[in-house]
């Protein structure tokens, strides 16, 4: 098929596309559509390649950044909304590692960890049951695992690296993060949510250092608002920087 899709359909321009929508809106005012929003700049209701002036190289060729989902529902339904997210678009899920023990294996039932990005909130006394359902269920060490204790201290490093080296399981996992998501809902600034990521991480970093503890791989966790183009200027500056 040599044929270019779409090729029966005249091409329109800019000029086009706005007469046909003000033509639609049927005397309703084009400039209700254009968005002013709190950054200073107008968002329009549609964009063509003209809006470009001028062409940009893709910032990054890959991507790195797992859409997730984290709930703090009852025990009842977390794994039926669980589910629900994975089964439309979902690549990752939150999970505090409290809600195992007794749970478990319920609150896991049907999703498979190695297909996904799972991320475990632990203290010292959850990881033996977080362990012993990891060994039971996924016999090699994931790849794609996240094991983190959250708030991390300076005193706390040296027991936490040594309680995880005590499970295979967790050979392979990245073990220390930053977690934004809280200054997120808390509507906080994206510069700060960038500024605040950045600083735990180095925070972490170096008091591994200072212990003389090689520094593992990590993850960043960020929450996503409503301002499009606000919310990808953060995601990639985060990954610039």
């Amino acid at each position: 098929m040599t044929e270019k899709l779409f090729s029966e359909f005249k091409p329109s321009n800019l000029a086009e596309w706005k007469s046909q929508l003000i033509k639609d809106l049927k005397g309703e005012d084009f400039e209700t559509l254009r968005w002013h929003n709190d950054n200073g700049f107008i968002v329009e209701p549609f964009y063509t390649a003209e809006h470009l002036s001028q062409s940009y190289e893709p910032a990054f060729t890959h991507c790195d950044w797992h859409i997730g989902v984290r709930t703090s529902g009852d025990m009842e339904n977390i794994n039926s909304e669980w589910l629900k997210a994975l089964g439309h678009g979902a690549e990752a899920i939150t999970v505090n590692a409290f809600q195992f023990g007794h749970f478990g294996e319920k609150i896991l039932n049907g999703i498979r960890l190695d297909f996904i990005h799972p991320s475990f909130k632990a203290s010292l006394d959850d990881l033996p049951a977080l362990a012993a359902y990891l060994e039971k269920n996924y016999p090699q060490p994931l790849s794609n695992l996240a094991v983190n204790c959250g708030k991390f201290l300076p005193s706390y490093y040296q027991n936490w690296f040594d309680a995880v080296s005590n499970h295979a399981c967790f050979s392979q996992a990245k073990l220390i993060s930053s977690d934004t998501t809280l200054y997120n809902n808390l509507n906080c600034l994206p510069y700060y949510e960038v500024a605040l990521a950045i600083a735990e991480l180095v925070d972490r970093i170096e008091g591994l250092i200072n212990k003389k503890l090689p520094p593992p791989d990590f993850v960043v966790e960020m929450g996503v608002g409503t301002d499009y183009f606000v919310e990808m200027a953060k995601f990639r500056a985060l990954r610039r920087l």
